[in-house]
């Protein structure tokens, strides 16, 4: 077989393009369900490995941390050695990172396997939008994309959330992994009969010094996030661990941004934002990335911890959001043939808008349909605008600059949805104690309401549990006390929405005032020259 210029189908086919989209989608589905269905294990995870909360969100933060690292690594390396290569060893890394995954036997042993899976995902994730972008001509570019974020992150979520419930509860928490791993195979066999290698080009040196410097900033400032809460740290943002960390990441931003605007030959092209559709596509996809992971994210914690449902049931019950975001995707990537990129983007973004400032009229008596109707009109919103966002980003980019444009692309959305999904969880911790206060501020024990509660629940748990007398009074008062410590998470998740909203809504201004000012453009352009 000539691994360059594969011939199992003739290259002139016009079919195969579209086979090429389909497997890169499907490299994508399996790096998805990857991290979906560590969603909905980590409990189960926490108590099979034994690691405490810290230990757990490194589990989680590790992964995206070096997916993050490996980005623009990946792209270069691609253009040196060829796209076809790196995407077919980035594939196989994160297949091998997914079987770790599945043998490990500690919290150290999942870490190196979770941090090797994330340098797959760094290769694959960049590497998809730039073979896409060099698969189909420019002009038709939009629904390949669209269809990629649609059906790549639909079927994945859909996948993740049904793979992941179901057989960590019936089955075990290690074969979602080796599910990865065994659907990675038919992946690569046809990343190396159908793909064709790219020509490597001998570029300038590496970059060395770009490199690190980002490195730097994307470290502290995960662990940022990552620790400022954490149980270790109890001087929370002041600790001198923080303060050492923020400083770096501030020295190492300007650091990178130093080197790379005078580096001629840069390993990040930040010479790309000076295109305006490319400036503002970033941003909406990151502020898109961060309601699709916070809710993902939350609502597997807002159903295990305070609804206490059963793993399976999570599964299915989110199971419609991965079919809502899947289906509507692939809707605005024909919807991309006959409306403005950017009017879908705004469309989408004023329904994340309003979903994420429903969100505080939820509590832990909410039915499940006001739940479900809450989060899949946050799914149509985000699938109306991320392949929207990501085609207009890509429009004024030219096939040199693709790879360069998709290690942003791929950047904003991973980066977006984890410092968002960690900002949210930070806000949470931190209104949590507010409303503790308040919640507890406003039960009056000695009131005839709070005595007639506690009896009940005293007689309940009597007749119904078998308590004994003299300790149900005891145990009936803890059990109010969780309810309130319940109700109060579940209120501090719904103040990050409302943030979450607000910086929604600045994004739906942007692009509104952007069309708008396109628009007087060209109107002014199309009036007779006044002499």
């Amino acid at each position: 077989m000539n691994w360059r210029a594969p011939t199992f189908i003739d290259p002139s086919n016009r079919f195969l393009p579209w086979l090429i989209l389909a497997n890169v989608i499907f490299a994508t589905v399996i790096g998805i369900i990857s991290a979906t269905a560590g969603y909905i294990t980590d409990s189960t995870i926490q108590g099979a490995l034994q690691m405490s909360d810290d230990n757990l969100r490194w589990i989680s933060v590790s992964f995206i941390m070096m997916l993050g690292i490996i980005l623009p690594l990946g792209v270069y390396l691609a253009v040196k050695y060829g796209f076809k290569i790196i995407f077919f060893l980035g594939l196989a890394v994160l297949v091998f990172g997914s079987l770790l995954n599945g043998l490990a036997f500690d919290f150290w042993s999942l870490l190196i396997s979770r941090i090797i899976g994330g340098a797959g995902a760094g290769a694959l994730f960049p590497l998809s939008i730039a073979i896409i972008a060099q698969t189909f001509p420019k002009e038709k570019l939009a629904l390949p994309l669209a269809l990629y974020v649609g059906l790549g992150f639909g079927i994945g979520t859909v996948l993740g959330y049904l793979v992941g419930g179901y057989f960590v509860q019936y089955i075990s928490w290690q074969s979602s992994f080796y599910l990865c791993a065994v659907l990675g195979v038919p992946s690569l066999l046809a990343t190396a009969l159908l793909h064709q290698e790219t020509e490597p080009t001998v570029g300038s040196k590496f970059d060395t010094g770009g490199y690190v410097a980002f490195i730097v900033f994307i470290s502290t400032l995960l662990m940022i996030l990552n620790s400022a809460k954490a149980a270790w740290n109890t001087e929370g943002w002041t600790s001198p661990f923080i303060l050492t960390c923020s400083a770096l990441s501030v020295l190492s931003l300007v650091v990178l941004i130093i080197l790379e605007l005078r580096n001629p030959h840069p390993l990040i092209v930040f010479s790309l934002f000076k295109t305006k559709s490319f400036l503002l596509g970033c941003i909406t996809i990151f502020f898109v990335g961060a309601p699709l992971y916070c809710t993902q994210i939350l609502s597997v914690t807002f159903l295990d911890y305070d609804l206490h449902y059963e793993k399976h049931t999570i599964g299915l019950y989110l199971l419609t959001c991965g079919l809502t975001l899947g289906i509507v995707s692939s809707c605005a990537a024909f919807l991309t043939k006959f409306f403005n990129i950017r009017f879908l983007a705004l469309i989408g973004m004023a329904l994340i808008t309003i979903s994420c400032w429903i969100n505080p009229k939820v509590t832990i008596y909410s039915s499940h349909g006001q739940l479900l109707w809450m989060w899949n009109l946050r799914m149509i919103g985000i699938g109306l605008s991320l392949g929207p966002a990501t085609a207009y980003a890509m429009s004024e980019i030219g096939p040199a600059l693709g790879g360069a444009a998709s290690v942003f692309i791929t950047f904003a959305r991973q980066i977006g949805g984890t410092i968002g999904s960690l900002s949210a969880q930070v806000v949470t911790i931190e209104r949590q104690e507010f409303h503790n206060e308040m919640f507890g501020s406003q039960i009056d024990t000695a009131s005839p309401a709070f005595q007639t509660v506690l009896r009940n629940l005293e007689s309940h748990l009597i007749h119904n549990t078998g308590a004994i007398p003299a300790e149900a009074s005891q145990t009936a008062a803890s059990l109010i006390r969780a309810n309130v410590l319940t109700q109060s998470h579940a209120t501090a998740q719904n103040d990050a929405f409302f943030l979450l909203g607000i910086a929604t809504l600045v994004i739906c201004i942007s692009i509104f005032l952007e069309m708008v000012w396109e628009a007087f453009k060209k109107r002014r352009s199309a009036l007779p020259a006044v002499k």
